[in-house]
């Protein structure tokens, strides 16, 4: 009698539970870039350019059904304070993610090499500048200009590097979006 009881609050239990239906997943090839779940913030590009953001509510199917909205500042009474801020449903559909912004948060300044060459080409600048004028030394004297203008060379260098740095991942010959169904 216990066991019956039991398997049928078993049963109603598991009627009630938490599944995941769908998972938003970003490839390059055959490797998964990003993962995206119910509940979690998604950021993308729409082919018409705009940046849509928001949690997702649903994943089925082809189609992301949103509650568009973003973390923000909100006015408040003496000030402003951070505070979510909710506009609205929507639904988009996989055809719709043209690219989708780069996670800079937890890059650091090694991950762009024209930044970390920046770098280096203003620390050599700095340190030949400072040990000329401590040395009270011309500036452009015994060969100092050359290694002035290929450190301004070298930095310029890096300055193009750094523009040809995507700022975030476009949808279509090395990426794809796919929606796994659980």
């Amino acid at each position: 009698m216990h066991k019956t009881i039991l398997f049928t609050f078993l049963l109603l239990c598991s009627f009630t539970a938490f599944s995941q239906r769908g998972v938003l997943v970003i490839k390059k090839g055959e490797t998964t870039v990003t993962r995206y779940y119910e509940g979690t913030f998604l950021q993308f590009y729409h082919p018409g350019g705009g940046l849509v953001q928001g949690w997702i509510r649903k994943n089925k199917n082809d189609s992301i059904h949103l509650m568009l909205g973003y973390m923000g500042l909100v006015k408040d009474g003496m000030g402003t304070k951070i505070d979510t801020v909710r506009q609205g449903f929507d639904i988009f559909s996989l055809k719709d993610i043209a690219a989708i912004p780069n996670d800079t948060r937890f890059k650091a300044v090694w991950s762009n090499p024209g930044a970390l060459i920046q770098i280096g080409a203003t620390a050599y600048g700095g340190i030949n500048l400072l040990n000329s004028l401590t040395r009270g030394l011309p500036l452009f004297a015994d060969g100092n200009g050359v290694r002035l203008g290929i450190t301004a060379a070298v930095f310029t260098t890096g300055v193009i590097l750094a523009r040809f740095k995507k700022d975030r991942i476009e949808i279509g010959k090395k990426y794809r979006v796919e929606m796994l169904e659980l």
